[in-house]
């Protein structure tokens, strides 16, 4: 039987021993994995990393080390086992675990809908991954436990700043089986399927705290604590719960609600934001007496930023800012912040520009990221501001041999015959006739121009790249702004083609 009075001091102990843990794994060099490594696979380095991740665990013998994972979509099914720290979010260049970015660097366990995406055994931290498409039914054997992540005899494990999605079984994206202390924090379980019982969390014959948890739109229960005596099993709380839609199996004699929590245990559940309780047992006190906030009963909705695409950080005017333990924000990105976005194309012809440099600066803020192949650029994890600071984002690099821009005769005439009134130009076109950047169009351009063609070189600006508008600024920035978009214009190129 579980001890009540140890367990009451749970989350005391499981920082303790996170602690503890943390110190060892230091004593050690990390084991690399890069999917993308070409080296000698050794994983004594990024450039020699081993390109899977179960090849860096069982590398580790079960000992106190960590395991540096980067980016990329990793195609298999793990088994994390003995005295491990798994953490991913590496872009493949970093010397310490601080500089990775989980946002950027997405590392990815992708079960292939064949097989369990995780198990773990032992006491061991898996932190920073996007864990989908496990895939674990009932058969004669098993009962169909943990789709996405399965722990058993995993005492003490931390499972944090991970995204569980896409995952099916009859029971729980993250189950945890005969378990004592696990810790679940800062993670997003969303969009999982359960057949049966929990599509989010479950702890069976387990003991753990669940805080600073998103669960949101998973099918069947978003948290499930099944009765196991009257011992208390788990500590909820800062968690946000919500959108979970029960499936109605036939195991259950009458259709039943949408649900977010099914507690049918002894358990401490606070300061946490549910969208609907379906069942509770009355006899292990009352889930409505402990400043919990409820969707239905309190008509209130978390305030996602973007809910449809997936982006579950709190817009400014949420009810779970402040309202988690001692004033704390609940749900797994207690920070407030927004991105920007939008695509760097051409002028004339909307072709994408891949590897623009874009800045932002800022709020205390300096970031930069390249445009993918799409021209599309995403600048996140900025901090809210409201006329007390500005954002400023700036396109700042292009290389212009890719572009094959012809800039011919023709151009010059276009300019010439602007200069005479005879045609128009829209802005795009005003800014590629100033050849030599003094803000008026005239002969003088046109001549740069022409110049430029005949000698077949490039005079003040002709060929080179500016960007339209070459900056924007945000003295408000209160949520997302999208379609934040960039011109590129080629001096000297007037018809755009």
């Amino acid at each position: 039987m579980i001890d009540f009075k140890r367990f009451c001091y749970a989350s005391v102990w499981t920082i303790l021993i996170s602690l503890l843990f943390s110190m060892t794994v230091f004593s050690q060099s990390p084991i690399y994995v890069n999917i993308n490594a070409t080296g000698a696979n050794t994983g004594d380095d990024w450039e020699n990393a081993f390109t899977t991740i179960q090849a860096g665990i069982d590398a580790a013998n079960a000992n106190a080390v960590e395991v540096w994972v980067a980016r990329g979509i990793y195609y298999e099914n793990i088994q994390l086992y003995g005295n491990v720290a798994l953490y991913g979010g590496f872009s493949g260049s970093e010397n310490e675990r601080s500089q990775r970015n989980l946002s950027r660097n997405q590392s990815i366990i992708d079960g292939s809908n064949t097989w369990r995406a995780v198990e773990i055994t032992g006491h061991n931290i898996i932190d920073g991954f996007i864990v989908q498409h496990g895939f674990f039914a009932y058969d004669d054997n098993d009962d169909g436990r943990g789709g996405g992540i399965f722990l058993e005899q995993a005492h003490g494990t931390i499972i944090r700043k991970c995204r569980v999605q896409e995952n099916l079984s009859d029971r729980g994206a993250i189950y945890v089986s005969s378990t004592e202390d696990v810790l679940v924090e800062y993670c997003v379980v969303a969009n999982n399927h359960g057949v049966v019982c929990a599509g989010g969390i479950e702890l069976n014959y387990s003991t753990g705290i669940v805080r600073q948890c998103t669960i949101v739109d998973n099918i069947s229960f978003g948290i499930e604590i099944p009765h196991r005596e009257d011992q208390l099993l788990a500590v909820l709380y800062n968690n946000i719960v919500v959108g979970n839609v029960f499936n109605n199996h036939p195991r259950f004699a009458e259709p039943l609600p949408d649900n977010d929590l099914y507690q049918m245990a002894k358990m401490s559940n606070d300061h946490n934001f549910i969208g609907k309780i379906w069942d509770y047992s009355p006899i292990f006190g009352d889930p409505f007496n402990h400043d919990n906030l409820y969707g239905d009963y309190d008509s209130l909705t978390p305030e996602f930023m973007d809910h449809d695409n997936g982006d579950f950080h709190l817009r400014y005017n949420s009810p779970c800012i402040g309202t988690g333990r001692a004033g704390t924000t609940m749900g797994a990105f207690p920070e407030i912040v927004c991105a920007i976005s939008g695509t760097v194309i051409y002028w004339n012809n909307d072709t994408p520009m891949e590897n623009v440099l874009l800045t932002v600066l800022g709020n205390g803020i300096t970031d930069s990221v390249h445009t993918d192949n799409s021209g599309f650029y995403d600048l996140i994890d900025l901090p809210i501001i409201n006329e007390n600071t500005m954002y400023t984002i700036t396109p700042m690099q292009l290389d212009t041999a890719d572009l094959n821009v012809h800039i011919t005769i023709d151009d010059a005439i276009s300019v010439a015959q602007y200069v005479m009134n005879n045609s128009s130009f829209n802005e795009y076109q005003t800014v590629a006739a100033d050849c030599n950047r003094d803000g008026v169009v005239d002969m003088y351009d046109a001549a740069l121009i022409a110049r430029s063609v005949h000698q077949s070189t490039s005079l003040y600006d002709v060929g080179n790249c500016v960007f339209y508008p070459s900056e924007k600024t945000y003295n408000t920035l209160m949520e997302n702004a999208t379609d934040v978009n960039f011109r590129v214009v080629i001096v000297g190129d007037v018809d755009g083609e």
